[in-house]
C-alpha cells in the first residue's frame, strides 16, 4: 500500500484497530485555536425593516416585501413596484407604510397588498426617503436627504420647512416631531417652531441614527458623538444629556416607541433598563459615562439579554413581549427569553429547489456558487448576490481549474445540451465548440469536476420522454482542443476498441486518486457500488465485496490510497485490501470532503462533523443552520468547507 498522510495514517489505526492508545509520536498533535469560523447563510438580501402587523410580521429587504406568519410558518411576498424596502412603520390600522426609496407605498393588511402613495409634481424632490412615522391624524412623516414632509391618511403631500439629511423621525406624546439627521438632532413642537439642539442643549451627537422612547415617556436618540464613539442622548425632565458607551460598542440597530428598548451590539443584545432597577452593572453590560447636559449619572443603563443574538443584526422591532432581529445573512429571528431557540423568518432564496452545491474561487474574495437550482451566486467572503452568464441563461454547475480559473457549466435557452463558459477578467466568455449532448431535457449534472491532467469531468443526468430524471454516465471535455467524449454503460461495448469507458450510468459522485502510477485512477459512487476505473479497467465493489450498503452518495480518495464512502450505513473506508465502517462513523451519511488539513468533512442527517484522526466532533452554526441534515459539501482552493442544507448554506474557515 503507498504512504499515507500523517493525519489519515493516524485515522486508519485507530478506526481499524480501534486502539484507545495515544497517537505515536511522529503524528501530529491538534493545536489549541478557538475553534473553526462559521457562517451561516440563508438569505441572499440583507433585511432592512422589520414591523409587526395584524396578519404576521412584515420583512423588507433589498429583495422586496414579505409577510410571514408569525410562528415562522408560511410567507407571501408582497408585489411592490420598487427596488426594495428601505423602511417601515405602521399605519394605526393594522398595516403599514412602506417606503423602497423613490417611492412611498401603503400596505394594506385585510387585502395583502401595497398601493403606491404618488408625490405630486411639486415634490419631485421627495426621493431618497429613508425616515418614516406614523401620525397620530393615521397619516406619516416622511424624512429623506432632502428633509421631511408629512402625507396625510388620505394621500395628501404636504412639506415641512425642515432642511436636514434626515435618517431617523419620532413623535412624542406632546407632539412634538424629532428628527434625527446626519448631522445632529432637530425638534419641532406642534406650534410648526423648528430648532436644532446642539452640546449647550445637553444634546451633543454629531450624527443620529435611531430615536427610540421608553415605556415612562423617556426619549433616547441613539447616535455618534464627533469622535464617532457610539453615544445616546436621553431627555429627562424636559432636558437632555447626552452619555457615552462604557466600554465603547457599535450599536448595529435600536428599536423601542413605548416599550422596553432594545440595542444590538455585536453578537450581543442590551435592553435600556431604568437604573433604579439595578444598583450596578453586570458583568458584560454597557455603562453610561456623562458627556454633555446637567446630568452627571444616567437614569437608564444597558442590561445585556441572555439571548443569543444572531449574527450581524441589520433591523430590530418589538411585538409583545419578543424580539424581532434582522440580520444581513439569515432572515429574521423572533427572540423570546422563555424560549429556548429563535423562531426563524426566512426567504432560504439560496437554497430554494437546491439540488447540488459546486464553488469556484478566482480570489479569496471572488468566489462563485451553484447549486443546480439554475441561478448563480456570486460570494464576496461576507454575504451572496446574484449573478449571471449572459441574459436568461441558466447555471448547474462550476468548475475550478488548477491555474484558478473559473469555469461554468450552463444552457442556454432554446438551445439543446450544455455550454461551458470561462470567467476573464470578470467576464464570462464561451470556449468554442463545447456542446455537451442529451438525448433529453436539460436536469442537471451531478458532479463537475477537473481532473488531475486539465480534463473537465461531468456527471450527467437528464429528462427523458416521459418527464422522469436518468442518470447517463459521464461526459470528459478537454477545454483546450473543445472537444467532447462520453463514457457510459453500452451493450457490447469493447472499452480498447472504442475508448468508451464502461462508467456506470448511475454516478453521483466522483474522487480523482491523487499522485496515483496509472495513466489515470478516478472512483466513482453509484447507486449500485463503488467502481473503481484504472485504466481502461473498471472493477464495481458492491455488497459483495464488503460494502455495507451498494447506495452510495459521495467518495473521496487520498494521495495515500485510501477511499471513503458515503451511504446510510455511515462512512465506508477502502484500505486498498478491504472495505470497513468503523463504529465511530455509523450513521446515515450524505456527504464527503476532505479539508486542506487532511481532515474528513462530513454531511449528515444531524448536521456538520468533522473528524481529525482522533474524534468526531459536530460544527455548529451561530445562526442554528445546521440543525437540519447537510446534503452536500464542497471545499474551495482556500480551505473554505461550504455545507448545504434545507436551511441554508454554511461556510467554515478551519
Amino acid at each position: 500500500m503507498l504512504p499515507l498522510p500523517v493525519v489519515l495514517r493516524s485515522l486508519v489505526l485507530l478506526l481499524v484497530l480501534a486502539a484507545c492508545r495515544p497517537p505515536p509520536a511522529h503524528v501530529a498533535q491538534p493545536t489549541a485555536n478557538p475553534g473553526p469560523r462559521v457562517q451561516a447563510h440563508t438569505d441572499a438580501a440583507a433585511v432592512t425593516a422589520v414591523l409587526p402587523v395584524a396578519r404576521g410580521v412584515l420583512v423588507g429587504s433589498m429583495a422586496g416585501l414579505e409577510l410571514h406568519a408569525a410562528d415562522g410558518g408560511s410567507s407571501t411576498l408582497v408585489a411592490l413596484d420598487g427596488i426594495g424596502v428601505v423602511a417601515l412603520a405602521p399605519d394605526g390600522a393594522g398595516g403599514a407604510w412602506v417606503t423602497t426609496g423613490p417611492r412611498l407605498f401603503r400596505y394594506r393588511a385585510e387585502a395583502n397588498r401595497a398601493d403606491e402613495v404618488v408625490a405630486p409634481a411639486g415634490l419631485a424632490q421627495a426621493r431618497g426617503l429613508r425616515a418614516l412615522v406614523g401620525e397620530q391624524g393615521g397619516g406619516v412623516f416622511v424624512g429623506g436627504e432632502w428633509g421631511v414632509a408629512l402625507v396625510t391618511a388620505a394621500g395628501e403631500w404636504r412639506a415641512l420647512p425642515v432642511v436636514a439629511s434626515v435618517k431617523a423621525l419620532a413623535v412624542a406624546p406632546d407632539g412634538t416631531l424629532l428628527v434625527g439627521a446626519t448631522d445632529g438632532l432637530l425638534v419641532r413642537d406642534p406650534l410648526g417652531n423648528t430648532r436644532r439642539l446642539g452640546k449647550t442643549d445637553g444634546c451633543a451627537l454629531a450624527a443620529v441614527d435611531a430615536i427610540l422612547r421608553t415605556p415612562h415617556g423617556t426619549v433616547v436618540v441613539v447616535g455618534r458623538g464627533s469622535d464617532g464613539s457610539a453615544q445616546l442622548a436621553l431627555q429627562h425632565g424636559g432636558q437632555f444629556s447626552t452619555f457615552r458607551l462604557s466600554p465603547d460598542a457599535e450599536i448595529l440597530a435600536a428599536a423601542g416607541q413605548g416599550e422596553e428598548p432594545v440595542l444590538a451590539a455585536r453578537g450581543r443584545l442590551f435592553a435600556l433598563v431604568a437604573a433604579g432597577e439595578r444598583a450596578a452593572l453586570e458583568r458584560d453590560g454597557i455603562g453610561l459615562a456623562p458627556v454633555a447636559g446637567p446630568l452627571r449619572r444616567s437614569p437608564l443603563l444597558l442590561r445585556r439579554l441572555a439571548l443569543a443574538a444572531p449574527p450581524d443584526v441589520t433591523a430590530l422591532a418589538l411585538d409583545r413581549g419578543t424580539i424581532l432581529a434582522g440580520t444581513r445573512t439569515v432572515g429574521v429571528a423572533r427572540l423570546a427569553l422563555r424560549t429556548p431557540r429563535p423562531v426563524w423568518l426566512r426567504r432560504r432564496d439560496l437554497v430554494e429547489g437546491a439540488t447540488d452545491l459546486t464553488v469556484a474561487c478566482a480570489a479569496a474574495r471572488d468566489c462563485y456558487v451553484a447549486t443546480g437550482n439554475l441561478a448563480l451566486w456570486h460570494y464576496d467572503g461576507r454575504t451572496f448576490e446574484p449573478t449571471e452568464i449572459g441574459l436568461s441563461q441558466v447555471v448547474l454547475a462550476v468548475a475550478q481549474a488548477h491555474d484558478g480559473g473559473v469555469l461554468a457549466i450552463h444552457q442556454v435557452p432554446s438551445t439543446p445540451g450544455l455550454r461551458v463558459s470561462r470567467l476573464t477578467a470578470g467576464e464570462w466568455n464561451p470556449i468554442a465548440d463545447v456542446v455537451i449532448d442529451l438525448p433529453g431535457g436539460v436536469s442537471g449534472v451531478s458532479f463537475a469536476e477537473i481532473s488531475t491532467s486539465g480534463l473537465l469531468w461531468l456527471g450527467l443526468r437528464y429528462i427523458d420522454a416521459e418527464g422522469d430524471e436518468r442518470a447517463l454516465g459521464v461526459a470528459v471535455v478537454d477545454l483546450d482542443v473543445g472537444v467532447v467524449t462520453y463514457h457510459r454503460e453500452v451493450e457490447g461495448n469493447d472499452s480498447a476498441a472504442t475508448g468508451i469507458l464502461p462508467v456506470p450510468n448511475d454516478v453521483v459522485e466522483i474522487a480523482f486518486v491523487p499522485d496515483s502510477v496509472a495513466e489515470f485512477e478516478v472512483w466513482f459512487a453509484t447507486r449500485s457500488g463503488a467502481a473503481h476505473i484504472q485504466g481502461a479497467d473498471l472493477v464495481l465493489h458492491s455488497e459483495a465485496e464488503g460494502l455495507e450498503s451498494e447506495v452510495l452518495r459521495d467518495v473521496v480518495a487520498t494521495s495515500g490510497g485510501l477511499v471513503f464512502v458515503a451511504a446510510g450505513a455511515g462512512v465506508g473506508i477502502y484500505d486498498g485490501d478491504r472495505w470497513r465502517f468503523p463504529r465511530g462513523l455509523k450513521g446515515s451519511v450524505n456527504a464527503l470532503a476532505l479539508g486542506t488539513a487532511g481532515w474528513l468533512w462530513l454531511g449528515t442527517e444531524r448536521g456538520l462533523a468533522t473528524f481529525d484522526g482522533r474524534r468526531l466532533r459536530r460544527v455548529d452554526a451561530p445562526a442554528g443552520l445546521f440543525t437540519s441534515g447537510v446534503e452536500e459539501l464542497a471545499v474551495d482552493r482556500f480551505g473554505r468547507v461550504y455545507a448545504r442544507s434545507a436551511e441554508g448554506i454554511g461556510i467554515v474557515e478551519p
